[in-house]
């Protein structure tokens, strides 16, 4: 089963889903086979806003980011999970012209990444289960001045931390590793709002070979533990300090989103 952070190998296999390029699909790319869309198809119809939901988590994450960079002064931004067509690249003179690394496990994503998406960032193979070896990574230490606040965006990976504990200590111990005044930005599915449709997702998701765990508003709060939550706290997407009217429901979007601040 294929997991982020656990080795992009599948993600060569045109019969095997890979998560990267099933997100992709939900977002109108056409870098995917028919495994792909597939497994999207039927998804869809389990969860027919799904295209909506990833739109908007897109949006959190660069409104989140401008946010940072704007009113807490962040140029360093390390972006885990990253896929293909990622957030931040398009709004890089938005940001400030920030120092972005990109990190993902796919070797798809990291070859079309550093083909199309290399000018304003650096690519690094990696994945959040393996913290330590990220930040240890020679072009994430020369790209991103890690004595220094940064903000670590985990807001398409923490899904496919299937383990609890896997999860909390992978958070952990990246968060140990920043420098105070740094800050998470984070984004994860839940069941929370449509219980029954979303537990089909997550089953369809594992029956086409991809691990992948929902989680409800305090499992992902806790997955934050001992960081300073910011203002509007842990909220649907796109209700984070909207900057348009008012958005969908919880249950079109089934997701949590929060920013927090490393003391």
């Amino acid at each position: 089963m294929y997991s982020y952070g656990y080795g992009g190998e599948t993600s060569l296999s045109p019969w095997t889903a890979a998560p990267a390029r099933v997100d992709y699909y939900f977002r109108s790319g056409k870098d995917v086979y028919e495994r792909d869309i597939d497994l999207g198809q039927q998804i869809r119809k389990q969860f027919p806003t799904v295209s909506k939901a990833t739109h908007l988590r897109d949006i959190f994450t660069e409104r989140a980011a401008r946010y940072l960079a704007h009113q807490a002064g962040i140029k360093h931004f390390l972006l885990l999970g990253a896929g293909f067509d990622p957030p931040l690249y398009e709004h890089y003179e938005a940001l400030g012209s920030p120092r972005i690394v990109y990190v993902t496990d796919d070797v798809v994503v990291r070859t079309h990444g550093d083909a199309r998406w290399s000018e304003h960032a650096q690519w690094v193979m990696g994945g959040l289960a393996c913290p330590a070896e990220v930040l240890a990574n020679d072009t994430v230490r020369l790209g991103l001045d890690l004595d220094r606040p940064i903000a670590v965006m985990l807001t398409s990976t923490l899904e496919y931390m299937v383990n609890d504990g896997d999860a909390s200590e992978s958070v952990r111990a990246l968060v140990d590793a920043l420098a105070p005044g740094s800050y998470v930005v984070a984004c994860h599915v839940t069941k929370d709002f449509a219980e029954d449709a979303m537990e089909c997702v997550e089953r369809t998701y594992r029956g086409g070979g991809i691990g992948y765990r929902m989680r409800s508003r305090s499992e992902f709060e806790a997955l934050l533990d001992g960081l300073e939550l910011l203002e509007p706290g842990i909220v649907p997407p796109h209700e984070w300090w909207p900057d348009g009217p008012d958005g969908p429901r919880a249950e079109e979007v089934n997701m949590w989103a929060a920013v927090a601040r490393k003391a």
